[in-house]
């Protein structure tokens, strides 16, 4: 899994794009996050204003996204630059009595197979704000989409995932995609468009990571207030998320993400734990720093309710260690 993260205000923003103008606008969000996080690990503090604003992605990235051919490709950049340079993101803050309306791009150039989008700076700020909460999703999994309504979705569940079901008002969600239940024929034509084809979809796209929860086959429910549907009433997503091998992402990884989402309470030994690994890629790393870093996923793991998992590649290297040195002072409390 690539995994792309984005603030809760932008994820519910009412933004009146096509599936292909939201692709473009995540690849603009994960430009900046990778931009915010090199700074983060030079110096442990951003500022967010000397972030670039300016963003390049190359044509093998692109088709990765579109999938389509050369020509497709060109036809596909010209008409959904077109889309988010002309098109608002309106972001509304209703409990402080707030909203922003802002166009996020305003140039494109795409040259010699090199896209370049250059977002707006005011913009920046609000997309690496996360003091409201954000949803972090599977960026593979959003690009394979083709609709707009399933992709959406996608961010609302991966939200909280299984810690709790993600729950808004049926109007909330119509402003989302600037619709409404009265422009379909009947309710049932609503539904089936703009939430039980997209979340079949979904399921079907994301091989088994996302199923409908027991006893939901829709993957939702509607608790209505009345018998005919209104904006109050409420959408309830009934989705089950099958975390993937998390073997699989190395524990590098696992541990920087720690160290980069919250002002961890166990920083000082997240990063004794991360020099341990740079140490044990160089083959120099110590008993001590080895004991080290297993005493901190054993902290993490059981005292603070994270997942972590040992990567194939780094239980190689730490079988390798323990055969090398001193089997009897190892501090080992995982078993490693």
């Amino acid at each position: 899994m690539k995994p792309i993260k984005k603030p809760h205000h932008a994820m519910i923003a009412r933004m009146n794009f096509s599936a292909r103008e939201r692709d473009l606008i995540t690849l603009m969000y994960r430009g900046v996050k990778s931009a915010y996080d090199k700074e983060y690990y030079k110096s442990k503090k951003v500022d967010i204003d000397s972030l670039p604003n300016v963003y390049e992605f190359t044509k093998d990235e692109l088709f990765d996204v579109f999938n389509l051919s050369k020509q497709g490709l060109y036809d596909a950049l010209d008409s959904s630059t077109d889309g988010v340079m002309s098109k608002l993101i309106s972001i509304k803050l209703p409990n402080e009595n707030k909203f922003k309306k802002k166009l996020i791009c305003y140039d494109a150039e795409f040259s010699d197979g090199v896209l370049k989008l250059a977002i707006h700076p005011d913009f920046i700020p609000s997309m690496v704000d996360y003091s409201k909460g954000y949803t972090e999703f599977d960026l593979n999994l959003q690009l394979s989409l083709s609709g707009n309504y399933e992709k959406l979705i996608l961010e609302l569940i991966s939200r909280f995932k299984n810690n709790k079901n993600y729950v808004l008002t049926l109007g909330e969600y119509c402003d989302l995609f600037q619709i409404n239940v009265s422009d379909y024929s009947r309710p049932q034509v609503f539904f089936n468009t703009v939430l039980n084809k997209p979340i079949q979809r979904l399921i079907k796209a994301s091989n088994g990571v996302w199923t409908a929860k027991e006893g939901f086959d829709k993957g939702y429910s509607v608790i209505k207030s009345g018998r005919s549907y209104k904006d109050s009433d409420k959408i309830i997503f009934k989705m089950k998320y099958n975390d993937p091998d998390k073997s699989e992402i190395p524990l590098y990884e696992q541990l920087n993400a720690i160290r980069i989402e919250k002002n961890h309470g166990l920083l000082m030994f997240i990063d004794a734990a991360i020099a341990s690994l740079e140490l044990l890629e160089a083959n120099v790393i110590t008993d001590e720093s080895l004991a080290t870093l297993t005493t901190t996923i054993n902290m993490l793991n059981f005292n603070d309710g994270i997942d972590l998992v040992i990567d194939k590649d780094t239980q190689e290297m730490i079988d390798f260690r323990k055969e090398q040195g001193d089997q009897e002072s190892f501090c080992n409390p995982l078993n490693l």
